[in-house]
């Protein structure tokens, strides 16, 4: 019951500050390489089609970090299939910018995210 009721504290106040990305914009999100998984196409395929009929229900989920690269870059944490569907239908993005303090503070973050997910 915990978890339950830190998943959905996190979103309530994740949403409060949601932003929508165009497919225009100059601002680049990254891909966690060796963390998320492997984008699948057929998934993307899937998602693209749900969100034709019912629309955008959830928003990816960006933290910026600096200690992937050195330098403060956004990073997909959750819903990288989404940004994938949400870019070949041509829609913007909905997207919501969480803290991670250290890559701790990250791993635990996506397991919870992933866990709310499935």
């Amino acid at each position: 019951m915990k978890k339950t009721t830190e998943i959905k504290n996190f979103y309530k106040q994740a949403l409060k500050s949601m932003k929508w990305l165009s497919l225009t914009s100059n601002i680049k999100f990254n891909y966690l390489a060796g963390i998320n998984r492997s984008i699948n196409p057929g998934q993307v395929t899937k998602l693209a089609k749900s969100l034709e009929m019912m629309g955008v229900i959830r928003p990816v989920v960006i933290a910026e970090l600096s200690f992937i690269t050195g330098k403060l870059e956004k990073y997909i944490i959750d819903g990288q299939h989404i940004f994938n569907a949400l870019i070949r239908l041509g829609w913007e993005i909905p997207y919501i910018t969480i803290e991670v303090s250290s890559k701790q503070d990250l791993v635990e973050k996506i397991a919870m995210l992933n866990a709310s997910s499935k």
